[in-house]
């Protein structure tokens, strides 16, 4: 999963990032990148990158639709703005798709 995010309330946002953290894992994601600098080789540079690796795409859609981060959307709202978000399927070594 690869989110662009505008953080407009840094301390809120921290806040869901921490609890968010706790749901990805439950969900067994694992967070590969976030908000780390990036360089752009090629269109305009990202606001905030959060990268999330699933072991299967119905993974990060169950993730997704859960309780539990539905209970934390709220403050995801208020403290952020998702520019883009989406899950791709993952492809492995020899072609095949995860």
């Amino acid at each position: 999963m690869i989110s662009n995010i505008e953080v407009t309330d840094p301390a809120g946002y921290q806040k869901y990032g921490e609890a968010a953290a706790a749901v990805v894992a439950t969900y067994h994601g694992k967070i590969l990148a976030r908000g780390g600098k990036a360089v752009v080789f090629d269109g305009r540079a990202p606001q905030r990158v959060v990268m999330i690796e699933f072991p299967s795409l119905a993974d990060a859609e169950r993730w997704r639709s859960s309780p539990e981060f539905q209970k934390l959307k709220p403050l995801q709202q208020q403290s952020s703005k998702y520019i883009e978000s989406f899950a791709i399927e993952g492809v492995t070594a020899n072609g095949n798709r995860e």
